[in-house]
């Protein structure tokens, strides 16, 4: 639930990437999660939101990296206090924090960021503009399954069920 419009910026949570450059692209990456993720290595995950009063966003990483090659079971949850990151069902870090994420009509989106420079805006239905950059910048790379979002928090998480 995250959108280049201010006022549609929710939350969002990811994966730290390794920032690599595309040389056939011609085009630069925008760049929208950069300063989000100063100083956070690749491999960790992110839960950053935007905070419903008049503030800026805040991003909080995990501390420990993903482990490439297998099936991983993440997930975070924000109860207005603080923020909680699992990895494999074990909380992995944990922040205090105040309020609750922005309420945003912006599309949720699973693997990957819209890039809306590749829609085109006429006629009924939207369509991929193949003269934009074909490059999906914030792609993921890998399988997601069994995704579930929650409008409460989870104290915990029943890590018998995922090994």
């Amino acid at each position: 639930r995250w959108s280049p419009v201010p006022n549609e910026q929710s939350w969002l949570f990811g994966v730290v990437g390794r920032k690599l450059n595309i040389a056939t692209a011609g085009y630069n990456s925008p760049g929208t999660f950069n300063p989000y993720i100063v100083g956070i290595p690749p491999g960790r995950l992110i839960f950053l939101f935007q905070p419903e009063q008049a503030a800026a966003a805040v991003a909080w990483p995990s501390i420990s990296a993903i482990p490439a090659g297998r099936w991983v079971h993440v997930a975070a949850t924000l109860d207005g206090e603080v923020v909680k990151l699992y990895v494999d069902g074990r909380l992995d870090a944990q922040y205090a924090t105040v309020g609750q994420a922005r309420r945003s009509t912006a599309p949720l989106l699973i693997g990957n960021v819209l890039d809306e420079r590749r829609l085109t805006d006429f006629g009924g239905d939207l369509r991929w503009d193949p003269s934009q950059d074909q490059h999906p910048y914030y792609a993921f790379v890998g399988s997601i399954d069994e995704v579930r979002i929650s409008s409460l928090a989870r104290s915990a998480f029943d890590s018998a069920r995922l090994r």
